[in-house]
């Protein structure tokens, strides 16, 4: 990690944002779960993340030694960080990790303008989604008051808001992007 986040240095000059966006999953449930299967998830979903974050925070922290004060890090999680999906406990575990890690991130970068939030969308076809996502797609289609699955062009603006100075006194928050799932109780 140290290498290619050199390399990016090297070949930008300079970084202002980073966006966190390792995911993997695989549903099992976690009676059955092997610790193989909880560590490989939580070395892409967690580790990875980390060591792309601290790179990031060292980068952006000597900028500002040197008077180029600024950045942006976002960490995409999703709403597991509020709620259970059953077979995704390592998930959500993963999740929730870098919800928590963002908050005394965005305390100790906030002296350098580097600002931390997180984003957590709702249900959004991926790449790693399945055809076993179908009773997720049901279930958030029947909770969401926008009846529709999220996309990834969704979530552009958010990305774009915090990755910009317009969000510059923005920082150690965590944000929902779920078509109003999260705030409709019944």
């Amino acid at each position: 990690m140290v290498e290619g986040f050199a390399a990016a240095v090297a070949e930008f000059g300079r970084v202002d944002c980073v966006i966190a966006n390792a995911g993997t999953a695989g549903l099992s449930p976690m009676v059955d779960m092997t610790a193989e299967t909880w560590h490989g998830l939580l070395n892409t979903n967690l580790h990875g993340v980390f060591l792309t974050v601290r790179e990031a925070a060292r980068h952006m922290k000597a900028r500002a030694a040197e008077g180029d004060r600024g950045g942006s890090i976002i960490l995409n999680a999703s709403l597991s960080v509020f709620s259970g999906v059953p077979g995704l406990t390592h998930y959500a575990a993963a999740k929730g990790a870098l919800n928590s890690m963002s908050k005394p991130l965005a305390v100790e970068l906030g002296e350098y303008d580097v600002r931390v939030n997180v984003i957590c969308p709702g249900f959004i076809p991926t790449e790693i989604t399945s055809p076993e996502s179908q009773p997720i797609i049901d279930a958030t289609l029947a909770r969401s008051p926008i009846k529709r699955i999220g996309t990834a062009e969704d979530l552009q603006g958010i990305a774009v808001y915090l990755a910009s100075d317009m969000s510059k006194y923005h920082s150690g928050d965590t944000i929902t992007l779920d078509g109003g799932m999260m705030a409709q109780l019944y």
